[in-house]
């Protein structure tokens, strides 16, 4: 299993399930002292080790490279967990040409808080620019999923214990789209 994004949040946390249930696991992610402290959580955590693949999922070169990366130290893989991405936060039509492309390179090609803020983030400034943005976004009554909230979704959609499910779309969102 390959898991691009995996050195930290939804992405590490998909990594850790997948790890713990037996998984051979790869993470790829772009700074490879991101990806050694994954490895090295992973292995404390679950006692197993997984591969790492330091990856740009805004450069087609490496992406390219991934298959090759792939068949060395997995020998092939059944499921892909493209956790890698970003966003621009604000109106559509208020998005710059550059800013809809850099969106488009990592999102199409292949964190969020930091992008709303264009700086790293303490753990309490996220969770307040969170509340923020889901109160200008109408998302009052609820809350943002946990990475393991997400994570375990993830990993029972890949597990055999969705063997039964086909053609289904799970929507993971704490009831944002309903009224």
């Amino acid at each position: 299993m390959v898991v691009t994004g995996g050195s930290k949040g939804i992405g590490l946390e998909t990594a850790r399930l997948l790890a713990r249930e037996g998984a051979r696991v790869l993470i790829c992610a772009r700074r490879e002292s991101a990806l050694a402290e994954a490895a090295a959580d992973i292995r404390r955590i679950t006692g197993c080790a997984v591969a790492t693949q330091s990856l740009d999922v805004t450069s087609v070169e490496q992406i390219a490279g991934l298959p090759d990366a792939i068949g060395q130290t997995l020998g092939g893989i059944d499921i892909r967990v493209n956790r890698a991405g970003t966003g621009t936060c604000k109106p559509f039509l208020e998005v710059s040409d550059a800013e809809l492309l850099y969106g488009m390179a990592v999102n199409v090609f292949a964190t969020w808080e930091r992008e709303i803020a264009k700086r790293p983030l303490s753990g309490e400034e996220a969770e307040r620019i969170r509340h923020e943005w889901s109160a200008n976004q109408g998302m009052r009554a609820t809350r943002w999923g946990t990475p393991e909230e997400l994570a375990s979704v993830i990993v029972f959609a890949a597990s055999d214990a969705a063997s039964y499910v086909n053609g289904a779309v799970l929507v993971a969102d704490g009831a944002q789209g309903h009224s």
